[in-house]
């Protein structure tokens, strides 16, 4: 497994940092962003290719949220995600309606966004 710890060590970042570039919480110098974003491509593909497997040939990769990272990747990442937007507003209209008693009960379902790429290609090899 590849942690944030060491893509933090191959970017000559904190791990704080790279939690921060990922969730897209604060703005990053370019350079750190490409350090982190190179260091999470080079050592993903590293671990895998150890393993003998490659993307999409042998396994699909899918990242959670709609981060950069997913876009640069070496082989672009499908990402599965739901916009702040999305995600936000219903929360808003409740706290809205909640003083008038007027708050809807109950669960919400919001769907999320599939956005495919280049690392989703169908499997070729067998499950081992």
């Amino acid at each position: 497994m590849v942690t944030l710890a060491d893509v933090a060590r191959h970017a000559g970042v904190s791990a704080g940092t790279v939690s921060h570039v990922l969730s897209g919480k604060r703005c990053m110098s370019a350079p750190a962003r490409e350090r982190i974003r190179h260091g999470i491509d080079t050592l993903g593909h590293r671990l895998l290719r150890h393993r003998g497997r490659v993307v999409p040939e042998d396994v699909a990769v899918v990242a959670l949220g709609p981060g950069q990272v997913a876009v640069h990747a070496s082989v672009p990442l499908t990402s599965v995600s739901v916009p702040a937007e999305e995600r936000g507003r219903p929360a808003v209209e409740r706290l809205v309606a909640r003083p008038s008693g007027r708050a809807p009960r109950g669960t919400e379902l919001i769907a999320p966004r599939l956005t495919p790429r280049a690392s989703t290609g169908p499997a070729t090899a067998a499950v081992s």
